[in-house]
């Protein structure tokens, strides 16, 4: 005799959450291994490479789906969605962006999920990796742009902060 069993399901924001989730772990967990394999310096290396290669197609599908032009204010909204939409599941609460030049800018992150949940104890600070992240979702928009870690919550500051800048006008 066979029973049919229901399949649980979940709403979309759940397997958005999920699937997000998922994909962090299993990045944190090749993380924690290539540093273990291949040492502290070699894996800041490969880290930086993975964040370029990874993260410029998310760049180039958030660019084109906003209609974003390659000046300040686009850069800062690209990195504001990019933060909210990936880092922050959707949440306005935790990212704040202020152009304060027409060449200069602030991205504040109150609260990163993929930070608060990382495993401390794997000794990987993701504020060494976070400037290679930004700066290739930027090149999806220019290869203009600069960006400076200021503050990280991996070194005990209240939020993470980085500056974009641009080179030209």
């Amino acid at each position: 005799m066979s029973n049919k069993i229901e399949i649980p399901s979940f709403d979309w924001f759940g397997r958005y959450k999920l699937a997000l989730h998922t994909a962090w772990v299993t990045y944190a967990v090749i993380q924690a291994w290539e540093r273990e394999y291949f040492g502290k310096e070699k894996f800041k290396e490969i880290d930086a490479e993975l964040r370029r290669r990874t993260m410029k197609p998310v760049g180039q599908k958030l660019v084109e789906k906003l209609q974003l032009n390659p000046d300040i204010e686009g850069a800062l909204k690209l990195v504001g969605a990019y933060t909210r939409e990936i880092w922050g599941y959707g949440d306005p609460s935790f990212v704040e962006i202020t152009k304060e030049s027409p060449k200069r800018g602030t991205l504040r992150i109150s609260m990163c999920r993929g930070w608060a949940k990382w495993d401390k104890a794997a000794g990987i600070n993701c504020a060494d990796g976070c400037p290679h992240e930004y700066h290739a979702v930027l090149s999806a928009l220019s290869n203009n742009f600069n960006v400076t870690l200021t503050k990280a919550l991996p070194k005990g500051d209240n939020c993470c902060e980085l500056i974009i800048e641009t080179e030209s006008e």
